[in-house]
């Protein structure tokens, strides 16, 4: 993927979304959308940043193509893919564990998906 627009789009289609779902998030009309999938236009700063987050991407890969995922292992990449895969419901429970630091593996639990710790022993 060779553009701003390449890259967009394709993560506009991972998304599973629609540009019209989308400019609605974004809120700006679907004709922009497809301007910026185009090349057309480019988004300012603040829409990116937002374009982004909704597509959990990073905002140096859509602009350059180009991402640190290169000074990732293979396992570390993997974890961020599959947690990209996730619904925003799971991502927030692994972002809970990970910065409460208090879950193990031991005593994690995931109901109705929050995250709870129990006391082992």
């Amino acid at each position: 993927m060779q553009t701003f627009g390449e890259r967009l789009r394709f993560s506009i289609k991972k998304s599973g979304k629609s540009q019209k779902e989308l400019s609605a998030i974004w809120r700006i009309s679907e004709d922009s959308v497809g301007r910026y999938i185009k090349g057309d236009r480019q988004p300012k700063i603040d829409l990116l940043e937002e374009i982004c987050n909704t597509l959990n991407i990073s905002v140096e890969w859509l602009v350059t193509g180009k991402d640190n995922a290169a000074d990732l292992t293979p396992d570390e990449q993997k974890l961020i893919d599959d947690f990209r895969n996730c619904s925003q419901e799971i991502q927030n429970v692994i972002r809970a564990a990970a910065s409460s630091g208090a879950a193990t593996p031991d005593t994690a639990q995931i109901r109705d998906g929050n995250l709870s710790t129990m006391k082992i022993g």
